[in-house]
């Protein structure tokens, strides 16, 4: 800025040269700009009180997927044993979408529950997990692993199906943003944005014509 006479130059403090906000006033003669910046640089931006107020257990898209199938027949006059077993990469990934990191340049993490596929009352629906710390996008591969195992008398058969269930979600959620300075201040802020999510349930191997239950369990 610059007083006109004199062509001085009057420095402006803007702080971090982040902009938060701005004011404007006019009158007959003079127009006045007025500009906030925050005083110190970020330090970090998190998201609390994270919900995803459309979830409900019977929110769809879940999907069974058969991962191998196992047949055997004992033709012979004497019991054999047997066994099914495998093993399978999955993919779980989860992204909360937000423009906070683009605004500020800096990593949001979020304090969140993720929704997951659980079975209640031998139905599968979705369920939250418990608190725990995230980034804003999150991807990892697990195995799944199952083996069961018995024994076959003399002329019976036996016919199964391990199968997991893929949960994919896109949904909307809330959060509130905390973001804290490098001086020590902090302000928060509510904020929204599009939770996308890829999980897997656990192995079941099941008998494939009557899709009953084993009780045999698969290994952890």
């Amino acid at each position: 800025m610059y007083d006109w006479p004199k062509k001085t130059e009057y420095p402006v403090n803007v702080g971090s040269g982040i902009l938060v906000g701005a004011i404007y006033n006019a009158g007959a003669d003079i127009d006045a700009h007025g500009y906030y910046f925050l005083d110190s640089p970020i330090a970090r931006a998190r998201a609390t009180d994270v919900s995803y107020p459309t979830l409900t257990f019977d929110t769809h898209q879940i999907t069974p997927i058969s991962l191998d199938s196992y047949s055997q027949y004992n033709s012979s006059y004497n019991p054999i044993s047997w066994e099914f077993s495998g093993s399978h990469q999955a993919k779980r990934s989860q992204k909360w979408s937000s423009q906070i990191g683009n605004a500020f340049s800096v990593s949001l993490t979020l304090e969140a529950q993720i929704p997951t596929v659980v079975k209640v009352g031998g139905q599968f629906g979705w369920q939250l997990s418990v608190v725990s710390t995230h980034e804003a996008e999150e991807e990892d591969t697990h195995s799944l692993t199952w083996k069961v195992g018995g024994t076959l008398q003399p002329l019976e058969a036996i016919n199964l199906v391990a199968l997991t269930r893929r949960g994919k979600l896109s949904l909307p959620y809330s959060s509130t943003i905390v973001i804290t300075l490098k001086n020590g201040a902090t302000f928060s802020f509510p904020s929204s944005g599009t939770y996308e999510g890829l999980c897997y349930t656990g192995v079941e191997v099941t008998d494939a014509p009557s899709a009953s239950r084993l009780n045999a369990k698969p290994k952890s």
